[in-house]
């Protein structure tokens, strides 16, 4: 009878668990379970935009055989000083960060950027979850560590928002990381989805594994690399409460980690400030991964707002110069 009722009760656990995990991705699809392929009324920035750089392509196999495209970056005919990993967002692929690669190669670093699994011109009909861009990058960093041209420069990582979150991850992974920026990015995938907390666990955790259970902060804790957290006061996507407020605190001791809140700023803070309220706008008319139906020719050229901040960027750059 005991026997019974354990094997009962067993089983009604196991369905609840697959009935919430069913649960949770359909809610998921309706939020951010889906491409980054950005909309098709919108001009993003591209590699050609760029002026004096050398551009290399290529592919980077990672789990299940999808392949992961990237592209490296650096000024021509330039020594560079050291290798940015660059880590973007959810959207439309790396690209809309080009001005700062801009930014970056004009300084003599050189940068490799990937698009994230489903994002961009990267293999993957959704991601699934954000957990997956903690097992992707695993590979990007073994392929640098096997890469003769980029291995014998020193390693530095940028992250912005679900990219920040995998450039603080990326610590588990290697040693040789001396310095990341993460901007704007979250502790755990489930404070930028608060709603359904737990079923979102229950799912990334038969998904992605009990690595989607690691938080940001915990390794932050234990790295010895520098690290510089920077996020806007007015960030609606990413709440400060849970990242650069939280972080303020429990890092006011550790030399090694810079935590700082722009006021004024939101979640691009890396942009100037006309440049982020249009972005914004553009943003609540075509949504973050362009999934609205829009008229064709209701044009957005990103490239005339996504001007840097100055006065940003030479806090970044003055980090890494260090």
């Amino acid at each position: 009878m005991i026997h019974l009722i354990f094997i009962i009760a067993f089983s009604l656990i196991l369905v609840l668990f697959f009935l919430s995990i069913l649960f949770s991705i359909i809610l998921m699809k309706k939020t951010y379970l889906k491409r980054g392929d950005g909309s098709i009324s919108i001009r993003y920035p591209l590699p050609s935009d760029l002026k004096n750089a050398e551009i290399k392509h290529g592919y980077i196999k990672t789990k299940g055989n999808k392949n992961l495209f990237y592209n490296t970056y650096k000024k021509v005919n330039s020594k560079p000083k050291a290798l940015i990993l660059l880590i973007h967002g959810i959207g439309a692929g790396h690209y809309y960060l080009i001005p700062l690669i801009q930014k970056f190669i004009d300084d003599d670093y050189m940068v490799i950027a990937y698009d994230q699994f489903a994002s961009g011109c990267s293999e993957g009909k959704t991601f699934i979850t954000m957990t997956r861009g903690i097992i992707d990058v695993k590979y990007v960093l073994n392929f640098i560590k096997n890469t003769e041209l980029l291995n014998k420069m020193p390693l530095y990582v940028f992250g912005h928002s679900w990219g920040g979150y995998v450039a603080g991850c990326s610590l588990l992974y290697s040693n040789s990381i001396e310095k990341i920026v993460d901007v704007s990015g979250f502790d755990n995938e489930c404070d930028f989805v608060p709603k359904f907390k737990f079923l979102i666990k229950m799912r990334n955790l038969f998904v992605a594994g009990f690595k989607s259970f690691k938080r940001v902060q915990s390794i932050f804790e234990k790295t010895t690399a520098k690290v510089y957290y920077l996020q806007g006061e007015q960030d609606l996507v990413v709440n400060p409460k849970f990242t650069a407020k939280t972080y303020k605190k429990r890092f006011k001791n550790k030399s090694n980690i810079v935590v700082e809140l722009l006021q004024n700023k939101g979640h691009t803070p890396f942009n100037d400030d006309k440049s982020q309220k249009e972005q914004n706008e553009v943003m609540g008319n075509f949504g973050m991964l362009g999934g609205k139906l829009v008229p064709l020719d209701a044009y957005v050229d990103f490239r005339k707002i996504s001007i840097v901040d100055e006065n940003i960027y030479n806090k970044i750059k003055n980090f890494y110069d260090e």
